[in-house]
């Protein structure tokens, strides 16, 4: 009797507190409870082979940056570019002279000695090119035996430049002056800058 007074009492209390709990849908599996977002279990054969496609393009990306940052520049293809900017170095100092000579109207000539010599395309071409073999040569020497090569070079390239300027001062003019100052400027400004970085060596770098 006791016990069937117990169980009166709580069936009473439940229904005074709106009857049974709702039980809760069984939650399938694989399945998120979310209904915005349902994700769909793989599987594990095909989850490792997609983590072993994704390591290999992974190793496959970084072996093929490695070996293109680390490939450094041939000697053939060392020459062509400063072949290219002796060439350039050149061309600049004519288009000067054509600027100043021909087209300004100013005859560029200097005196040596006792008698006057007049600069023509041919001198000026010649004159910037034999500057940046000279240039290209003692860079290539210092390369060989130096360890900081390009750093003595162009130190040394700046000062020769400099003293280079006191050959204009013995132009006939003062337009032809300005105009030799100016090929003397354009050609130090296109070897300087340019011959030591068409040596340039590519660092081998690792992709993190």
């Amino acid at each position: 009797m006791a016990s069937l007074h117990v169980q009166f009492d709580r069936s009473v209390h439940r229904l005074r507190l709106g009857g049974h709990p709702r039980p809760r849908p069984p939650t399938k599996v694989g399945v998120s409870r979310d209904p915005g977002r349902t994700r769909r279990r793989l599987p594990d054969d095909a989850v490792g082979q997609q983590r072993r496609d994704s390591h290999g393009m992974t190793d496959f990306v970084e072996q093929d940056s490695m070996s293109i940052s680390a490939a450094p520049l041939d000697r053939g293809q060392v020459r062509v570019r400063r072949g290219l900017i002796v060439a350039g170095a050149a061309g600049a100092a004519l288009v000067v002279w054509a600027l100043v000579g021909p087209i300004g109207g100013t005859d560029i000539a200097v005196q040596s000695g006792g008698s006057v010599r007049h600069i023509g395309a041919t001198a000026v071409a010649v004159t910037g090119i034999l500057a940046g073999l000279a240039g290209w040569g003692l860079l290539a020497a210092f390369e060989r035996t130096m360890k900081r090569p390009r750093r003595t070079w162009t130190v040394i390239a700046a000062v020769v430049f400099v003293l280079s300027l006191a050959g204009p001062l013995g132009a006939t003019s003062a337009g032809a002056k300005a105009g030799l100052m100016s090929m003397h400027l354009i050609v130090a400004a296109v070897l300087i800058p340019s011959l030591p970085r068409a040596g340039g060596r590519a660092r081998r770098r690792s992709v993190s």
